[in-house]
């Protein structure tokens, strides 16, 4: 049941996304992206070095 729930949660999800950038052209939404997946692998580099400083590893 519980995976169901999920499912129709993700489901909605994605079709009100769908929606909002309906009107975006294919290469603005492949530049913001770009950006996001930019600015995530920055951030946990950035958290690596911080760790390796700590002498931690995640």
């Amino acid at each position: 049941m519980e995976e169901a729930v999920r499912w129709r949660v993700f489901h909605r999800q994605v079709q009100d996304i769908k929606a909002r950038n309906a009107d975006t052209s294919p290469e603005e939404l492949q530049a913001l992206i770009d950006e996001a997946v930019q600015e995530v692998r920055a951030e946990k580099r950035q958290r690596k070095r911080l760790t390796t400083m700590d002498g931690r590893s995640d």
